[in-house]
């Protein structure tokens, strides 16, 4: 059993780099900031070549891939998501969203989208004018139904069945011209 080879400082700068923005010469570039843009094409892909390089950038791919429990979590948290986490009501009734709770940091995978618009006006003239500002903010959560979907798809509740709860394949009839036989079947 060989004794896997150590990476330089460099070599796993090159790494994190490449893994950030997936262009090898920029990755080079930023590693070595002194090489010019040609050699370091070059340079970045001898290194893409490099049997340790390569162990290292599919080792760590595999450890950030999301394996399948994973993806039906999320889409659970998707499913079962709501705008409560993010939404204070104070004293006068009036509804706000706050993102600054340790709860609602805990759901920002929930959002899909924020807009927000600001307002300034002035009511009055000279000394009488008041000025009154506010904010309107939407923020759009990932899609319930579809994640409720995906999740119905992977646990196969909507295959068709029969009376007793056996899946419904469709038949698909295929046309063969000589019943399925080669025309040169006929010629021997």
């Amino acid at each position: 059993m060989t004794k896997k080879q150590k990476l330089s400082e460099k070599h796993k700068k090159f790494i994190d780099e490449y893994l950030m923005c997936w262009n090898a010469t920029a990755a080079y570039r930023a590693t070595y900031p002194k090489a010019s843009y040609a050699s370091a094409g070059v340079l970045a892909s001898n290194l893409l070549g490099n049997v340790r390089i390569k162990e290292e950038i599919s080792e760590r791919l595999k450890h950030r891939a999301m394996g399948a429990n994973e993806v039906l979590a999320r889409l659970a948290d998707q499913a079962r998501g709501s705008h409560y986490p993010f939404i204070r009501i104070d004293a006068d009734g009036f509804v706000y969203f706050d993102f600054s709770d340790d709860e609602a940091k805990k759901h920002f995978h929930l959002i899909k989208k924020i807009k927000t618009k600001r307002q300034r006006q002035v009511f009055g003239k000279g000394e009488l004018a008041q000025e009154w500002e506010g904010e309107w903010v939407e923020v759009e959560l990932h899609d319930p139904q579809r994640a409720l979907e995906l999740i119905g798809k992977h646990h196969s509740l909507f295959v068709e069945r029969d009376k007793e709860g056996n899946p419904i394949h469709p038949v698909v009839n295929v046309y063969m011209p000589n019943n399925g036989r080669d025309a040169n079947d006929d010629a021997g």
